[in-house]
């Protein structure tokens, strides 16, 4: 407990004032009084006072009896840390990968061979970039969300009294995205993957703008606070969703050969992983530059929706190029003739 503030009392120890020793803690320090008697009191957070707190003691009427100013001793967490959890994980599947995955029989491709995927046979370049763009929608968007959730929470919100604390929702965004992630896999089997990433895609572009355009980026009181968690949630569900969905999506695109299948989700994985540093860099830029991340959400609801009319264009509509309609109504690939498939093998293996 800090000395570092007087307190007056009234002979039935009600506290009618309150007076700060030192200047700093006095310029920080709120007091509301109502008549001759204290009703609350806050300390503003400073450089110099972001440690400390008030405690108030009050009788069953409701009055203050005492007031303390504490010293809060909080210990860094290192949250970066807490991925090296996996690391036994990871050297024991490297270990039996290195083992047993021998059951994979694919022509030697050298090193160019994987760059193959950038080459013009059977149009890879165009369907690699198609990808790359709607992998970003949902794998880079929701790597996105997840790591510029926290800070938007401190950001829009740590201004009001109560504010809530960031690391108490960090985790609900990236795990209903994991969760659901691995739940809808097998609908996407059946569905199709293009289907998957049409809809979500659009479920996106609605959270985005419900929270451009319903005030929950410039909120007034921390009411909103509630229908912004709300909003943030429904977009890592969406987001979510639409990975699983790309995984369905890309070895279809990519039919005639699984290596190119297998390749592309890790290029569209290695650029979707720039997804924490654009998200964050880009929604701080626009509440430093415009006060606001309205200009990010509506700029990113525009990119969202280039993305909805490739998928569309390319994988859904009917006649797409490579159109993907689930184990149920068959794919691209099953349409073409013996004669077909065997001529893009061949085009593919330069044979």
């Amino acid at each position: 407990i800090l000395k570092d503030v007087a307190v007056t009392k009234n002979a039935v120890g009600v506290v009618t004032d309150v007076v700060a020793k030192r200047a700093d803690l006095a310029a920080a320090t709120v007091i509301t009084k109502d008549g001759d008697v204290i009703r609350d009191v806050v300390i503003k957070e400073t450089d110099t006072t972001k440690n400390m707190k008030v405690e108030l003691k009050k009788n069953e009427a409701g009055l203050i009896t005492d007031v303390a100013v504490k010293k809060v001793i909080t210990k860094k967490i290192y949250l970066q840390n807490a991925l090296f959890v996996w690391v036994p994980f990871l050297v024991v599947a490297f270990i039996l990968c290195a083992l047993f995955l021998r059951s994979v029989t694919l022509p030697a491709r050298g090193f160019k061979g994987q760059f193959e995927i950038l080459s013009s046979l059977n149009r890879a370049r165009t369907h690699t970039w198609n990808c790359t763009i709607t992998y970003i929608t949902s794998f880079g968007s929701f790597s996105g969300y997840a790591a510029a959730f926290p800070m938007m929470i401190k950001t829009i919100y740590g201004g009001f009294d109560g504010a809530p604390d960031p690391l108490a929702y960090a985790y609900l965004g990236p795990l209903i995205g994991g969760l659901v992630r691995a739940l809808t896999g097998p609908v996407f089997d059946k569905w199709g993957g293009s289907k998957g990433m049409h809809w979500t895609t659009l479920g996106q572009i609605a959270g985005c703008l419900a929270l451009a355009f319903g005030g929950f980026l410039t909120p007034t009181s921390l009411d909103q606070f509630q229908g912004f968690v709300w909003i943030m949630l429904f977009i890592f569900l969406m987001t979510g969703t639409n990975n699983a969905a790309t995984f369905r999506q890309y070895p279809i695109v990519f039919a005639y050969s699984p290596a190119k299948g297998a390749q592309m989700l890790g290029w569209t994985g290695a650029w979707a992983a720039f997804g924490p540093f654009i998200w964050t860099s880009f929604i701080g830029g626009a509440i430093t530059k415009y006060g606001s991340a309205i200009p990010f959400f509506v700029g990113v609801s525009v990119f969202y929706a280039y993305s909805w009319f490739i998928n569309y264009y390319y994988y859904t509509r009917t006649g797409a190029e490579r159109f993907d309609y689930g184990n149920s109504g068959g794919t691209w690939w099953d349409k073409l003739s013996d004669s077909e498939k065997q001529e893009m093998k061949r085009i593919d293996l330069r044979a």
